[in-house]
């Protein structure tokens, strides 16, 4: 992930495989700009996106994984 600032790029953080971004907005509804850059040239690099209703109809299809991702939501919302 990269940012500019003052017409210099900076890394922010080097992403590993299985790598979820910006997880904590989709619990507080902050509006944030991020860039992502692939170092190998795209080879081997996806980017997948859930939609929050696709994530409810998930916890509704399987409601074990329901109620602990309730309880992680939970979690994050007393952290913030």
């Amino acid at each position: 992930m990269v940012t500019e600032f003052e017409g210099n790029e900076f890394v922010l953080e080097r992403l590993t495989p299985g790598t979820i971004l910006n997880y904590r907005n989709v619990f507080t509804d902050d509006q944030m700009q991020a860039s992502v850059r692939s170092l190998v040239g795209g080879r081997g690099t996806s980017i997948q996106l859930l939609e929050t209703k696709s994530l409810r109809a998930l916890m509704i299809e399987f409601p074990d994984f329901g109620k602990r991702f309730q309880m992680y939501e939970n979690q994050l919302l007393k952290k913030n």
